[in-house]
């Protein structure tokens, strides 16, 4: 199986192929990029890091009050969902000091059978 992403001025667009895809189109799942979200905070150290650190590759999403940097380059822990959770999502958000820190999110290993099955499908072409 392949996966390609692709990079716009506003989003990006995430795909998986396999060999074994009835359809040689591969569906693509836009994820806006969000930049307005890191206004007032984009010179922050911890926002220049991560940004270092996914080499671009990343969208900034709020779920429920809170705001979130996800590191696009290792996909997402349920590839059949619209709008899924990335394997690498960090809560940015101040500590008591005033000190914006970004806290990774905690993943449970049962999280990652659905995800494993998941990927064994789409490997068959089953979508």
């Amino acid at each position: 199986m392949w996966n390609a992403n692709i990079k716009t001025k506003d989003a990006y667009y995430l795909g998986n192929y396999s060999i074994f895809d009835d359809s040689k189109k591969i569906n693509f799942v836009k994820y806006p990029k969000n930049l307005e979200l890191l206004e007032g905070i984009e010179n922050e150290n911890i926002v220049s890091r991560l940004k270092k650190l996914t080499d671009g590759w990343y969208t900034l999403q709020k779920q429920d009050g809170k705001l979130y940097f996800n590191d696009l380059r290792f996909g997402v822990m349920d590839i059949t969902l619209q709008d899924p959770t990335f394997v690498f999502r960090y809560h940015l958000h101040r500590n008591e000091s005033g000190e914006l820190i970004a806290e990774q999110s905690v993943r449970n290993p049962t999280e990652v059978k659905p995800l494993l099955s998941a990927l064994w499908n789409r490997i068959l072409g089953r979508r």
